[in-house]
């Protein structure tokens, strides 16, 4: 198993490096296409979230990634952040239109819809946003 562990300024405008990253570190660990791209997709949505809807005092993201042949797991920690579970906000009904469908919480609903596992944590004044994509077996 591979861990790797980053921090990003807590700006949209190193959303690219941390993309970058994720996508050059799977590749490295030969992780399929697919698990890249909804992996990306994932830390895009809550990193996005975290600079634009969480209330902190921190200037930087964590990232903390692990790698092993079943499965990435990709962990996002937005320091002294204001307690906000993600796992709150309300399903998003698909079957609605967008004209029907109240605005909001559809990369939530992404998230947990593509990611196998989608955990929440606030410890410490900390937001820790767990996301883990199981590979397929080969």
């Amino acid at each position: 198993m591979a861990t790797l562990q980053g921090e990003f300024p807590r700006k949209l405008s190193a959303l690219r490096g941390l993309l970058d990253f994720l996508g050059s570190t799977l590749e490295e660990h030969a992780v399929d296409q697919a698990s890249i791209f909804w992996t990306q997709l994932a830390a895009e949505e809550i990193f996005t979230n975290m600079v634009r809807h969480n209330r902190s005092t921190g200037n930087r993201i964590a990232l903390h990634l692990e790698v092993s042949a079943d499965a990435v797991t990709t962990q996002l920690t937005d320091y002294g952040a204001e307690a906000f579970d993600p796992n709150s906000v309300p399903a998003v009904d698909p079957t609605l239109t967008a004209a029907e469908r109240t605005p909001g919480g559809l990369g939530v609903f992404i998230v947990r819809s593509k990611m196998d596992e989608v955990d929440y944590r606030h410890d410490n004044g900390n937001m820790t946003v767990t996301m883990t994509k199981y590979r397929p077996i080969s």
